[in-house]
């Protein structure tokens, strides 16, 4: 099983979200792919390149995915996370 995400920490429809050594906030109540993308883009800073407009689109993508298995249960809680960790060292 390959690990998409960490959700870190959810609020009502804020989520904040470790992905590759960076954390984001991803708001839920944005009803469009367009509108999360967007939103993270406006999140970068003024002088972002477009490689770092490239990895936002990337890693929007992935925190959807992430998402979208996390509300179908396809997720582990701290502690499986943990005992699996644990296995690996």
């Amino acid at each position: 099983m390959k690990l998409e995400l960490i959700i870190i920490e959810r609020k009502n429809n804020q989520i904040k979200i470790e992905f590759f050594n960076r954390t984001y906030f991803y708001n839920r109540n944005m009803q469009s792919v367009k509108e999360n993308i967007l939103a993270m883009i406006k999140n970068l800073p003024k002088d972002a390149s477009y490689g770092d407009i490239m990895e936002a689109l990337y890693i929007n993508h992935k925190i959807n995915i992430g998402i979208a298995q996390l509300e179908n249960g396809n997720s582990l809680s701290m502690s499986q996370l943990r005992e699996r960790i644990v296995l690996f060292r």
